[in-house]
């Protein structure tokens, strides 16, 4: 009797295991919200079900609250299903020259002028942007030196950006002995440029998605505020092999003849903004809806010669639904792995194609093993795709 007794409890602490494991597993990894054009689109786990709540619905067109049940008894949690038409897009591939000005002009560093530095005096930090300086708006360095040298009073406003709030501090320029002429003791930097991979275009919206992650500064690690920014073709010339825990980097040269556009967006989720140029040979696919993306074989389309992009294999490994880093991905291209040592840098924004749907885009790689990386959903993607229509068309309603 004391056995079976024993047995039971065992048994009910392995159930009582189970269900805690589950339930903890299924309420932090699901989305909180889902997108379907038809009910076939809400696909869920074979141990979960959905309830309908006793929460009354807003309007028609809020979404629909359900319960999430595990073995249709144990709640996990909530869950709103939302229902909206099929996107359709053109995926890319295609590298893409990125050339970016700043909203204001960016403090990289600080240094001395004969042995002080002004710029530390006033409180100004690495990472500030400079917005106006004597009450005028400065773009660039140019601007910054300008305004310092034209004024006629010993201390000079500044106003800043820190940490998206604006500050005001006063400084004292330094003179230069060597430069004969007054000094802030500013490294700044206003501009920035590079290679990346198109994710995918709207023929309908004439916009564009790209890179899945931001443009950050080098020195700072900031994502870089951009006051306009612009997209032209690119023709990779050559790279740099990905081995041991050094990444691999894409080399190129912009090629203004094939794509342009300008950048609207630059965002955690990668870089959006509407082309004016560009031709594109394939057919428009689905975006897939989050809950269809799947552990298992897809593909990649990235370009590492040339301005072609080509097909390349890989594994979907895990999917995580929180953040922008969604998608685990493994190379499995014998040639791409034996070309390039795995995924490059430059190659962030290449699209992953599986089941015939644009699923997501490749953003960034794994120092440690330069086969395997991390991509954000193509959902993500088109929720700020359809922010940058929005600000496109205010543009248009303030120019007319």
């Amino acid at each position: 009797m004391k056995k079976a007794l024993s047995l039971f409890f065992i048994l009910l602490l392995i159930f009582t295991t189970i269900i805690l494991t589950l339930t903890g597993f299924y309420s932090s990894s699901l989305p909180k919200r889902l997108l379907y054009n038809s009910p076939d689109d809400i696909k869920l786990s074979p141990v979960l079900s959905l309830k309908d709540t006793t929460a009354a619905a807003v309007s028609e067109d809020s979404p629909e609250v359900k319960k999430l049940m595990l073995f249709n008894t144990i709640p996990v949690g909530e869950i709103k299903l939302e229902k909206t038409n099929r996107t359709f897009v053109i995926p890319g591939g295609e590298p893409i020259g990125i050339k970016l000005l700043s909203k204001g002009v960016l403090v990289i560093k600080l240094g001395d002028v004969e042995g002080r530095c002004p710029a530390k005096e006033a409180g100004i930090c690495p990472g500030d942007i400079v917005l106006s300086v004597n009450g005028k708006e400065v773009l660039t360095n140019e601007e910054i030196e300008n305004a310092i040298q034209q004024s006629d009073r010993p201390e000079v406003e500044i106003k800043l950006l820190r940490n998206s709030e604006e500050k005001t501090v006063y400084l004292t320029p330094a003179f230069s002995k060597q430069d004969g002429c007054k000094k802030a003791g500013l490294w700044v930097r206003d501009s920035s440029a590079g290679i990346g991979t198109l994710s995918f275009y709207s023929p309908d919206t004439k916009l564009f998605a790209g890179l899945g992650h931001p443009i950050c500064d080098a020195d700072t690690g900031e994502t870089f505020d951009i006051s306009k920014g612009s997209v032209c073709g690119a023709d990779i010339t050559g790279f740099k092999k990905a081995g041991g825990e050094k990444a691999g980097e894409l080399e190129g040269q912009f090629d203004e003849k094939s794509i342009s556009g300008d950048i609207l967006i630059n965002c955690e989720c990668g870089i959006y903004g509407t082309l004016n140029k560009a031709t594109f040979n394939r057919d428009a696919v689905p975006i897939a809806f989050k809950q269809e993306v799947e552990v298992g074989n897809a593909e990649i389309l990235a370009t590492v010669e040339g301005d072609t992009p080509k097909s390349y294999s890989c594994k979907i490994e895990q999917i995580n639904h929180e953040g922008t880093k969604n998608l685990v991905i493994r190379i499995t291209d014998e040639n791409l792995l034996k070309t390039t040592g795995g995924i490059l840098q430059g190659m962030s924004g290449s699209p992953i194609i599986q089941n015939g749907k644009l699923v997501g885009a490749v953003t960034h790689v794994m120092l440690d093993t330069s086969e395997m990386g991390y991509g954000i959903f193509a959902e993500t993607m088109l929720e700020r795709l359809n922010s940058a229509a929005e600000q496109t068309s205010e543009i248009e309603k303030i120019a007319s």
